[in-house]
């Protein structure tokens, strides 16, 4: 397995634009190998699946508020139905048995 700043680095990317991830509650852990993608690369946009199907199908690593936060502090908005649509303020919440996209947009 390769994180995501091995994969920047491996192919020289010097700018990603879109990235989607839908990875089965593993969002976190992928978020973790990838500082430089979030702070360097920085792609405008960025949209993920979350999930709330406990206890086999959470998310791994970390909370839903957590994962969103990660995208907050390396400055991105987060929207809850598309690119630049619905806000999310606060956390997120979300039922059991959803899976619901969340839609990040680098500040400029």
């Amino acid at each position: 397995m390769k994180t995501l700043d091995q994969i920047v680095a491996e192919h020289r990317l010097p700018q990603v634009d879109v990235v989607k991830m839908d990875i089965e509650g593993y969002e976190c852990q992928a978020m973790k190998g990838a500082n430089r993608l979030l702070n360097e690369i920085k792609p405008r946009y960025i949209m993920s699946e979350l999930q709330n199907n406990q206890p086999g199908g959470a998310l791994v690593g970390c909370t839903p508020t957590e994962f969103i936060d990660i995208f907050r502090k390396a400055n991105y908005d987060v929207f809850t139905d598309r690119f630049g649509g619905h806000p999310l303020v606060g956390d997120p919440k979300i039922e059991k048995f959803q899976y619901p996209n969340f839609f990040f947009v680098r500040r400029s």
